[in-house]
């Protein structure tokens, strides 16, 4: 965050958002509590990549960053409000392409030339393109999406990133290392 921070200043962007994948919850601790402790006002919304709930995706942010008070040496108060979590863009849970997930990567690729994963970073940006959709933001909102990497991970995924693209049905089982396929 702090980072973010100093090149949005250098910028003169104030980012009302970030968007990011969530997972285990440490990147979304990290940003809630550098926002917070750097007075950004910055919301920062994880969109979960497994099926976890809501509640339990917040309870690990938040357990994360009560932890880490501790380490860091901070006395910053984050309220629960902050934590700010959508799980219905998980789409079949941890590893599996939905259609969503899909239409993420094809239009980031076409209108942005840049390449996301269909696990971590395609769930983020499926959120993000509903979020849009739906008109949570305001015009004015600065929106800064956060690309976590992963894009080698498109390769496993070409069976069904085609299908979609020549809109078939998704040629798709569970991935053996995916935790749906126990």
């Amino acid at each position: 965050m702090l980072e973010t921070f100093n090149q949005s200043s250098e910028m003169g962007v104030d980012f009302d958002y970030v968007v990011h994948g969530t997972g285990s919850g440490g990147t979304q601790a990290g940003l809630v509590m550098g926002a917070r402790a750097l007075n950004t006002g910055t919301k920062v919304v994880g969109a979960a990549v497994g099926w976890t709930s809501k509640e339990e995706m917040q309870t690990s942010v938040n357990k994360i960053i009560r932890d880490s008070h501790d380490v860091l040496g901070l006395d910053v108060e984050i309220p629960a409000s902050d934590i700010i979590v959508y799980n219905e863009y998980a789409g079949g849970g941890y590893g599996v392409i939905s259609k969503e997930k899909a239409e993420a990567v094809k239009v980031l690729a076409e209108t942005e030339g840049i390449l996301i994963d269909p696990v971590y970073t395609a769930t983020a940006m499926a959120c993000l393109i509903d979020l849009c959709r739906k008109k949570r933001f305001k015009k004015r909102d600065n929106v800064l999406f956060l690309h976590t990497g992963g894009a080698v991970a498109l390769f496993p995924y070409r069976a069904p990133l085609r299908a979609y693209s020549e809109g078939k049905p998704f040629p798709w089982t569970v991935p053996d290392w995916s935790p749906q396929a126990t």
